[in-house]
């Protein structure tokens, strides 16, 4: 699902601005610019967000982690 959001709190390293969200400085116009130009954009944002959703698929996460156990070890 695309997101409207602040770039705070790690926000920008899980998020790609202008491919699965809309950065807003929190104003009511900010808020309402970044949600028309996801909904002008729609397609376009949901297929980012399924694409960058799946780097956190926890099978690919658990894989990666086990792997760098097993280096570990």
């Amino acid at each position: 699902m695309p997101v409207v959001t602040t770039s705070v709190g790690g926000i920008a390293e899980i998020t790609q601005r202008h491919i699965n969200c809309e950065y807003t400085d929190g104003t009511p116009i900010g808020i309402i610019t970044a949600i028309n130009t996801i909904l002008q954009n729609y397609k376009k944002y949901s297929e980012g967000a399924v694409k960058n959703s799946s780097d956190y698929d926890y099978i690919k996460v658990n894989s990666k982690i086990f792997i760098k156990i097993k280096d570990l070890i």
